[in-house]
């Protein structure tokens, strides 16, 4: 909102269809930069609880995920996720039916990765890793090496053949979150 109490930027449709859509929790995560939204959603004869993931720009990232839905599921409530934290995620489950109470972390994926080495002569080999959090969570790479070349491996090794300051970019495929590395190509002395 801005500082007259009017809605700033465009209304965005998080979830729509057939099914109703209610009681949404939100909370922010300061290192991923961006919102989580969770909601109840009725589809056919149960309830399920939909998450979706928006940017700190109000861009809506990837589509909105079911949560473990084997059984009702209803009455959802989320945390405020501290710097480098996963939110805490609780909901009432009707999975043995009775309606229990249920709560997990979830933590959006920080891109990150190593470079090795991050100087040297031409040719200069590097190894790059995959350093992104939580582990194991990225399910598609995207890498931009700086000098026109790139990779969709996980771990690539790259070849830099000139001399310069190269601008290298990991991202997750889905977030498009990328975080930049230097690496340095020196003149031979």
């Amino acid at each position: 909102m801005d500082v007259d109490g009017e809605l700033a930027g465009e209304n965005a449709l998080l979830a729509g269809g057939s099914g109703e859509q209610q009681a949404p929790a939100v909370g922010y995560s300061p290192a991923a930069g961006e919102w989580l939204v969770l909601w109840e959603e009725q589809a056919a004869d149960n309830w399920n609880l939909r998450l979706r993931r928006v940017g700190a720009d109000g861009a809506l990232l990837a589509a909105a995920t079911v949560l473990s839905a084997t059984a009702d599921q209803r009455a959802v409530a989320l945390s405020e996720a501290e710097d480098g934290l996963p939110h805490l995620v609780a909901w009432q489950d009707d999975r043995n039916g009775n309606w229990d109470l249920y709560a997990a972390q979830f933590a959006p994926l920080l891109a990150g990765f190593t470079a090795t080495p991050p100087y040297g002569l031409p040719p200069l080999e590097v190894q790059f890793g995959d350093a992104s959090t939580p582990a194991g969570a990225a399910d598609a790479w995207c890498w931009a090496f700086g000098d026109g070349g790139g990779s969709s491996v996980q771990e690539p090794t790259h070849t830099y053949t000139a001399t310069g300051l190269n601008c290298n970019q990991k991202r997750n495929h889905t977030r498009m979150v990328f975080v930049l590395y230097y690496l340095a190509v020196r003149e031979p002395a």
